[in-house]
């Protein structure tokens, strides 16, 4: 196959799958927006919908696993992050110019913490010790740990994990 035709090709099913996409997403919105508005008038029977939209009620795909398994999941993670980078040379620190202060700075609240939070992007990268859909769902109960971290380490000048 010539390597224009490949690249027709490829280009014409990307957009195929984007309008597939695009259909998908309409469809979904308008059946919900009309099962919402037909329900309007039965609170009771409106909100097993939602609940039903939103996922509650749903075993989760891995209701077998244990908070131990949890927990020994993410320290083989971190454990193997660490392993495959001992061998990276260690970072350099720069003094700041001459002048430059890290003591005066408006410090980060909680709400705002949790804002950043939900607004990254829905990508996960297998590096990632946490998964990005699993951070923002705990973005209110993290975020205050993340508030004083942050506000510290600009307080103390200090910005490496130890």
């Amino acid at each position: 196959m010539e390597f224009d035709t490949y690249v027709a090709r490829d280009i014409g099913l990307r957009a195929q799958r984007r309008v597939y996409r695009d259909l998908l997403r309409r469809k979904r919105k308008d059946f919900w927006q009309s099962t919402v508005e037909a329900q309007r008038t039965n609170p009771q029977q409106l909100w097993k919908s939602i609940d039903t939209l939103l996922g509650r009620g749903r075993p989760h795909d891995h209701a077998e696993i244990t908070a131990l398994e949890f927990q020994r999941f993410f320290e083989d993670k971190v454990a193997a992050v660490r392993s495959s980078t001992a061998s990276a040379p260690k970072p350099d620190f720069v003094t700041g110019p001459p002048g430059v202060s890290w003591s005066v700075f408006d410090p980060v609240d909680c709400s705002e913490v949790a804002n950043a939070i939900r607004q990254l992007p829905d990508k996960t990268c297998a590096a990632d010790p946490v998964p990005t859909s699993v951070l923002k769902q705990l973005a209110d109960d993290i975020s205050p740990f993340l508030a004083t971290l942050i506000n510290r380490s600009l307080t103390e000048g200090v910005f490496l994990w130890p």
